[in-house]
């Protein structure tokens, strides 16, 4: 059943959605760069035998806080999005692949919660409260698109007769 207020859910769904993963983000990334310090961040990526460990730990580091903040904002989300998709791979591949799932036996169960949070932004885009949408402007209605289009046109009803649905 559709309302009115589905859109308002959704877009408030995708705002505070987008609020708390780039928090998160935020968070764990200034716990990396800043109060851990760049240097402990480095030697624990050393520790796991992470290749390019100076480069991946700045990476991971500045790459989570920044794109969290991004993400706060609704600014260059696909972008973002796109960055902790690859963070949360490397991630999941290099560090808790061999764990098993569950986190609290260091497994890869909230790298891919994240990842897949990430992937969504990714694929369906920041939503309407955002800086994008600001600057980009609205997409075309996606009642606009050809698919919408024949799916309603099939609906129609032709020379008095309803349509039946299997």
């Amino acid at each position: 059943m559709s309302t009115k207020l589905d859109p308002f859910f959704r877009d408030a769904g995708f705002f505070i959605f987008r609020l708390v993963l780039g928090f998160l983000f935020v968070m764990h990334g200034w716990q990396n760069a800043v109060t851990k310090g760049w240097g402990s961040t480095r030697d624990s990526f050393a520790a796991m035998n992470i290749p390019a460990t100076d480069i991946a730990a700045t990476l991971a580091s500045w790459g989570e806080l920044i794109t969290g903040v991004l993400l706060i904002l609704g600014l260059l989300t696909r972008l973002s999005s796109l960055v902790l998709v690859i963070d949360m791979a490397g991630a999941f591949w290099f560090v808790h692949k061999d764990a098993g799932l569950w986190s609290s036996d260091g497994g890869y169960e909230y790298v891919l919660v994240l990842g897949a949070c990430a992937l969504l932004l990714l694929m369906a885009g920041p939503g309407a409260v955002s800086v994008d949408k600001l600057l980009f402007g609205r997409k075309k209605n996606s009642s606009d698109a050809p698919a919408a289009r024949v799916s309603s046109e099939i609906a129609q009803p032709r020379d008095g007769v309803e349509p039946t649905v299997a």
